[in-house]
């Protein structure tokens, strides 16, 4: 069975996207507030990522209510930081290191854990969403034990 479309956490993951282009749109424009404009695009980056990696792992065969490990999460986090905030501003003059940014990161995590990480839920087998399984042919597969 496949997961639910538009559960809440969907349509926390849309939402979020949806204010990380209106924040694309509003910093071109120049309209943001300092504090929105360096540190709110930091905050939305994980649940948006670890969004499409929890739905990716579920449209290739994980369950729907399986929830992506809080520890990946928190992995993600750790390497944004570190990448971002560490090892870029030093390959790169455009990149700045701030350690607000970090916290940022973690933020988002935490946002993601608690309100995209859930589990989906299931639609009823007689759906239309229900993806049929193919017959397996014969001599395919596990050998058939004769009795």
């Amino acid at each position: 069975m496949k997961s639910h479309l538009w559960g809440r956490p969907q349509v926390v993951w849309w939402a979020l996207a949806l204010a990380y282009g209106a924040l694309q749109w509003a910093r071109r424009r120049g309209d943001l507030p300092l504090m929105i404009d360096w540190y709110f695009a930091d905050v939305l980056c994980l649940p948006l990522v670890l969004g499409l990696v929890l739905a990716a792992q579920r449209l290739v065969g994980r369950p729907a209510d399986w929830t992506l490990p809080w520890w990946h999460g928190l992995a993600g986090a750790i390497f944004y930081a570190v990448y971002f905030e560490g090892v870029l501003p030093r390959l790169s003059d455009r990149a700045v290191a701030d350690p607000t940014d970090a916290l940022a990161y973690l933020l988002g995590w935490g946002v993601f854990e608690s309100l995209i990480n859930q589990p989906g839920r299931k639609i009823a087998s007689s759906g239309i969403h229900q993806i049929p399984k193919k017959p397996r042919p014969e001599g395919h597969g596990l050998p058939v034990q004769s009795a």
